[in-house]
């Protein structure tokens, strides 16, 4: 136990011939003494500036994450607006397409319509065409009959 104790004065000693020398070396030097509060001091401040980078890095990362997912949100909205103008243009297709198949079904009757009419009206004129030569045969006839009266007379 007492060479413990030896050891450990001993110890003391070199350690504190060492803080003397250096700090004699120190002031050779002319670098000026430190105290441990200057020290400390000069640490809080190098731990608040550690600090204040890792908060303006923290807010740098955070804004470019907003912006990808409001980058991302813009491109999702077009995307969306994208598909709903390709099948509102697509519904438009299918309404026109519709409408012309109705125009063209309402064509088509009015088309076989007229056809109909032109063929009753050509039917018409050939029996009115009959009639009128039926009605001259006797009309020519009734004058041959009145000739031949009038002859024998």
């Amino acid at each position: 136990m007492e060479n413990m104790s030896e050891a450990l004065a001993d110890q003391k000693e070199i350690q504190d011939a060492i803080d003397l020398g250096g700090q004699d070396l120190r002031t050779a030097a002319g670098v000026e003494e430190t105290d441990d509060q200057e020290l400390a001091d000069e640490l809080e401040m190098l731990v608040k500036e550690k600090e204040m980078e890792e908060k303006v890095e923290s807010e740098r990362r955070e804004e470019a994450e907003r912006r990808a997912r409001e980058e991302k949100r813009k491109q999702t909205e077009q995307k969306e607006t994208a598909a709903r103008a390709a099948e509102k243009e697509a519904q438009l297709a299918r309404e026109q397409q519709v409408r012309l198949d109705e125009e063209e079904r309402v064509a088509d009757l009015a088309r076989q319509q007229w056809e109909e009419m032109y063929e009753k009206g050509r039917l018409e004129r050939e029996a009115q065409a009959a009639r009128d030569r039926e009605a001259e045969t006797e009309k020519r006839a009734q004058w041959e009959q009145q000739d031949r009266q009038k002859i024998a007379e």
